[in-house]
């Protein structure tokens, strides 16, 4: 198959994904609504999410099954460049979007809040990485995957930084607490009970590290063991 149709492929196999799932977590929120799990829940048309999942599962489907059937006729294709771009750009989305989802989820337990309307993307969005991810990490050992070890260096780095500035967060907050704690009368310090821990912070180094759990990982046991 030539560059153009494998291309074409990809593209839409990557439109249409984004757009199930984007409609499928939509249709998932919106359950969670009706049934008042969530508060201050908003009438909301339905249609459009239920029409973007009609129409796009088919066709990423029937999609993903002709590029695996290229992959089972044409041996190169598992280590191509588009087919490794299209599986680690799906792998960097789904990262972005479950980080985030729960970066919220552990935001809203700190605060003692529902963290129910993180859920849907998680649902949506943790299925589709697993899928991905086993994708482009196949015979490993056997071809070159380079876009793939850039990708989990990428989220290792970002890692990296997300528990560093949230952990220097957390010790800032923690010495402000035991300074408060000592001084808890002084009025220059300030009142005791006005005192935050920092929930933010704490949710940051928590998703950071699941991060950084998961790239770490997929870096050593999958590419160096003697890293």
């Amino acid at each position: 198959m030539n560059t153009p149709k494998r291309l074409l492929i990809y593209i839409v196999l990557f439109v249409t994904l984004n757009i199930f799932a984007f409609g499928l977590s939509s249709l998932i929120s919106w359950i969670i609504d009706l049934m008042g799990i969530i508060g201050d829940s908003q009438p909301k048309n339905i249609a459009p999410f239920i029409a973007a999942i009609i129409v796009c599962l088919p066709i990423w489907i029937y999609f993903w099954r002709l590029s695996n059937r290229n992959v089972q006729n044409l041996s190169e294709e598992e280590f191509s460049s588009l087919r490794n771009l299209y599986l680690n750009l799906v792998n960097g989305v789904s990262i972005l979007i479950i980080s985030i989802s729960i970066f919220g989820l552990f935001n809203s337990i700190l605060n003692l809040e529902t963290p129910l309307s993180h859920l849907p993307n998680l649902i949506v969005w943790i299925p589709i990485l697993i899928l991905h991810i086993n994708s482009s990490q196949k015979k490993w050992k056997k071809g070159n995957k380079r876009i793939h070890e850039f990708f989990l260096n990428i989220v290792f780095i970002v890692s990296i930084v997300i528990i560093f500035i949230s952990f220097r967060e957390l010790i800032f907050n923690i010495l402000d607490s035991l300074l408060i704690f000592i001084s808890s009368k002084d009025l220059i310090v300030g009142d005791v009970d006005k005192f935050e821990i920092g929930t933010s912070a704490l949710a940051a180094f928590l998703t950071g590290l699941i991060l950084w759990l998961y790239s770490w990982n997929f870096r050593i046991k999958r590419i160096d063991s003697n890293f």
